[in-house]
């Protein structure tokens, strides 16, 4: 992977993030599920990359 590439995907998942955080701040109950796993998406995919690694 590239630099450049490795910062579009470290900047796409920082929006999903924000975009899970803002979702759950003004989302009734029903949306809240979709947005907190909007807002885990980047752990679980640092996790995934990293044991890709061999880490």
């Amino acid at each position: 992977m590239t630099g450049a590439r490795a910062m579009w995907l470290v900047v796409a998942l920082a929006l999903v993030s924000v975009a899970g955080i803002v979702g759950m701040l003004l989302a009734e109950s029903g949306w809240d599920g979709l947005f907190f796993a909007m807002t885990a998406l980047p752990l679980a995919a640092g996790l995934w990359f990293w044991r890709r690694a061999g880490g």
